[in-house]
Parts: C-alpha cells; structure tokens; sequence
C-alpha cells in the first residue's frame, strides 16, 4: 500500500508562530494562551531548533526602533526543563524595517553543543533574547523572532 498525499508539511520542524516571538506583542490564542509583551525572556520549545535546515532570525524594526539584542541558544537535556550555558546565535542592532539572519541547523547545533560543554546527544531547544544596556537599551517598537525556511 502506497503512501497518499494528505497536502500537510512534514512536521519534523518547528511550527513558527506566536510561541516563536522572543522580543515584541503577541495576541491571545488557541487553547487559552494569553495576550503577552514579550521580553527575551528564555523560551523552552516543545522542538527541536538543530532539527531544522535553515532558521531565520528575523528582525522587524518601526520608527524609531534601535539598540541591541543578544540573542542565545542552549541545551536542554530530555525530559528536563532547564536549559545548559547559553551560547552567542547573533548580537543583532534594531533599526527601522526588516533584517533576516539564516542560520543552519548543523550551526545551531554547534554554538549549544560548545558552549554547555555537551558530549553525545545535542537537543537545542531553549533561546532568548538579551537587551542591550546603557547606549545600547533597545529604543522604539521592535520584533524578533524565529522562522523557517522550508
């Protein structure tokens, strides 16, 4: 018996939306999440992001948008809700429209497995998003957040 298309994306990968926004509004959703401004705070993915091909950082600035992010990585061992070291994925500078960084996942892969000092199994699955200080104090409306690229 043959395999049938059904018209669905392979679902290896992340499903990109509201859970994927590091910096910036999120409106309510499905299954009682509530509205949020979010910070950076860390994230801990019901995913994978090493599982991925390519994932894109995606930067959305509005007038008047500026300063920095340091956005990170990590570990997080299966099972387990907490994340190892975090390491650097990009220090991104906030300016008016649109800034796309592609990562692989192999890349991903390796800035986590380097900075938790992680030997056999990689699992990325935590990230944030850190705000600048003092001249670099993001200004103005900002949006970062992760994409796939399929």
């Amino acid at each position: 018996m043959g395999a049938r298309s059904t018209g669905l994306l392979d679902r290896r990968g992340l499903n990109f939306d509201a859970l994927t926004v590091l910096v910036g509004a999120v409106r309510a959703g499905t299954r009682g999440r509530p509205a949020a401004n979010r910070t950076g705070a860390e994230l801990i993915l019901n995913t994978r992001l090493e599982a991925n091909d390519v994932v894109k950082l995606v930067i959305n600035g509005g007038t008047g948008s500026g300063g920095k992010y340091t956005v990170q990585v990590a570990h997080v061992p299966e099972g387990s809700t907490t994340a190892s070291t975090y390491g650097t994925l990009a220090v991104v500078t906030c300016a008016p429209g649109k800034q796309v960084i592609a990562f692989t996942g192999e890349q991903i892969r390796e800035i986590a497995r380097v900075a938790g000092s992680v030997t056999g199994d990689v699992r990325v699955a935590a990230v944030r998003a850190t705000a600048g200080t003092a001249g670099d104090a993001p200004t103005g409306t900002n949006i970062i957040r992760l994409h796939e690229d399929r």
